[in-house]
């Protein structure tokens, strides 16, 4: 939990040390080896390795900008991450479109338009909605007691 505190105290500095929105990236460290706080934020790597002095700068530096892939040993991983000031935008495909159908309560019987929608359906769709609803029903890694299934030829 502190360190989840603490990635967001650095990444909220970071936010509010630049005016604009454009190139705002921090240093993040993982510990491989470390059980526990195995991340850190630095808002450069100056700081990480004022921190670190056997790591060094420029060997670090050039590997993040040139490569662009993260500097790795066999007990830490640096990378250079953009800071997300905003929500990521993503389209949807995925619409819903809401169906309303005004009827009377006391006088309304769903049942047989539910009929005539499933007679509507082929027996294959008609048998996966079931499988489906079975499966719901049941505790993960449970069987269905087929005592008390019949089975009838169609």
């Amino acid at each position: 939990m502190t360190n989840i505190v603490t990635i967001v105290v650095v990444l909220y500095i970071c936010y509010m040390s630049k005016s604009d929105d454009k190139g705002r990236r921090v240093i993040l460290a993982f510990w491989k080896l470390r059980s526990k706080d195995n991340f850190e934020v630095y808002s450069n790597l100056k700081h990480f390795t004022a921190s670190y002095p056997e790591y060094s700068y420029n060997t670090i530096n050039n590997y993040l900008s040139k490569a662009k892939k993260p500097f790795e040993t066999e007990d830490l991983r640096i990378e250079r991450m953009p800071v997300i000031t905003k929500p990521i935008a993503t389209k949807s495909t995925f619409r819903m479109v809401p169906v309303v159908q005004k009827r009377q309560l006391h006088s309304f019987d769903q049942s047989k338009e539910d009929l005539d929608y499933w007679l509507s359906r082929s027996v294959k769709e008609r048998a996966a909605a079931v499988t489906f609803i079975i499966s719901q029903s049941l505790q993960p890694g449970a069987k269905l007691n087929k005592a008390a299934v019949s089975k009838r030829k169609i």
